[in-house]
């Protein structure tokens, strides 16, 4: 048993969950929004995975990260993607097409933004990537992700996840 765990451990293993776990750590879905979440726990970090629920097609996901150190380059689009301003469950974003995606036929919007402006050493940021097959689907999507609400506020210093 002890070894099971410590591969596990050591491979950085993945464990989705649907149903309670999701409730709890991930934000409250619209009533009738048509969307389930998944937890996926990782080692060092979890997210949510918004689902389609009848489908299971992934929508979003949504997590806030810490970084320690240097931003990885990837996660900032350049600005010649942004696409327009938003709201992540209340939080301000902007939403930026995500790099790779030409000649694609799905549409990716992503954001990764700064929580905490007044204390940008406490290093939380909000990364929300939208996934959807027309403009139509991502405009609904983004719409659902306004409406989501967070147990605690993004925005201040008080501490979240």
């Amino acid at each position: 048993m002890r070894v099971t765990f410590l591969f596990l451990l050591l491979t950085g293993a993945v464990f989705p969950v649907f149903g309670s776990d999701a409730d709890v750590q991930c934000p409250k879905l619209p009533d009738d929004s048509g969307y389930v979440w998944e937890w996926v726990f990782h080692v060092d970090y979890g997210y949510c995975v918004g689902r389609v629920q009848k489908t299971k097609q992934p929508a979003f996901d949504i997590g806030i990260t810490r970084l320690y150190g240097v931003m990885p380059p990837d996660m900032v689009e350049a600005e010649t993607s942004f696409v327009k301003a938003g709201s992540v469950s209340g939080q301000p974003v902007r939403w930026y097409r995500a790099s790779g995606n030409v000649g694609s036929k799905t549409l990716v919007y992503r954001t990764f933004t700064l929580l905490d402006q007044e204390n940008p050493r406490y290093g939380r940021y909000l990364s929300v990537s939208v996934y959807a097959t027309s403009e139509s689907q991502m405009n609904e999507r983004l719409h659902v992700l306004e409406r989501t609400k967070y147990p605690y506020q993004l925005s201040s210093t008080q501490s979240g996840p």
